[in-house]
């Protein structure tokens, strides 16, 4: 399966797993709630949605990644290297705005679809490609952006860091910080890093997911109309809301991308 490949199908599986809870809950203070019962992975709507969801996920990670690697290269062969270690985060957040926008999106009409409250899109294949780009790509475009750029990405930043800290702190200082972090130094060191990244950047995820499931319902709202959204169904708690959940996708993910470290 390969490191990318491990990686890929690991990350979908954490997004649909975290990520259909956030979606419902954001839901109920909407004028068509979700149900709550039964979205748990373990429970029978919870593992519908991720049988329906699960190949699209993949898919889109190993886009993702696979993405973020070619882009990193290029930059890498730049005069003077490009920007240095930052390539790979600047690559990332490149990447993440559009692919990260049909990921989250995509699970939003999955959910929605499940439970009856929208029907997929039909008509002729400009149409169709309309369709996604105005349901999967455009809704919540910035706030994608200073999400991914600083949840993942910022992981792949600070990840690194932690995991040389961690193999010095084992060593006891006797290699330095150059000693090269063992894999499960790395792992460490990734999850801690999501972990801040992912909590700094929720009301930047919760105003995109505003925006999606607005346009799976058939409206559109613009940057600041999504998050004027957000904050008047939720008030404050939409900075934190769901922090559990995607505090658990984001730290997962950085612990995988920092382990198989498939951009490499």
């Amino acid at each position: 399966m390969g490191p990318m490949g491990v990686a890929a199908f690991g990350s979908g599986v954490l997004t649909i797993i975290f990520t259909t809870p956030q979606i419902v809950n954001l839901s109920q203070q909407s004028n068509l709630p979700l149900p709550k019962s039964d979205i748990s992975i373990f429970k029978k709507h919870g593992r519908n949605i991720f049988k329906r969801a699960i190949a699209t996920q993949t898919l889109n990670k190993i886009i993702h990644f696979g993405s973020v690697r070619f882009v990193k290269q290029q930059f890498d062969k730049l005069p003077g290297g490009g920007l240095g270690k930052y390539n790979l985060n600047v690559a990332y957040g490149l990447i993440a705005v559009p692919v990260q926008a049909w990921a989250y999106n995509s699970l939003n009409a999955d959910v929605f679809q499940y439970f009856g409250q929208s029907k997929p899109a039909q008509g002729s294949f400009l149409q169709l490609a309309s369709e996604f780009f105005r349901t999967k790509i455009r809704p919540g475009f910035f706030w994608n952006f200073l999400r991914d750029s600083n949840s993942v990405g910022g992981g792949l930043i600070l990840g690194p860091i932690f995991a040389a800290k961690i193999a010095a702190m084992r060593r006891h200082g006797d290699q330095g910080d150059g000693a090269s972090p063992t894999k499960p130094e790395r792992l460490v060191g990734g999850l801690f890093a999501g972990i801040i990244c992912g909590l700094g950047t929720q009301m930047f995820h919760n105003a995109a997911l505003t925006a999606g499931r607005a346009a799976v319902l058939g409206t559109h709202l613009g940057t600041i109309g999504c998050m004027k959204r957000l904050w008047l169904e939720n008030g404050f708690q939409c900075v934190f809301q769901g922090y559990q959940y995607r505090v658990a996708v984001i730290a997962g993910m950085s612990a995988l991308l920092n382990l198989c470290e498939p951009f490499k």
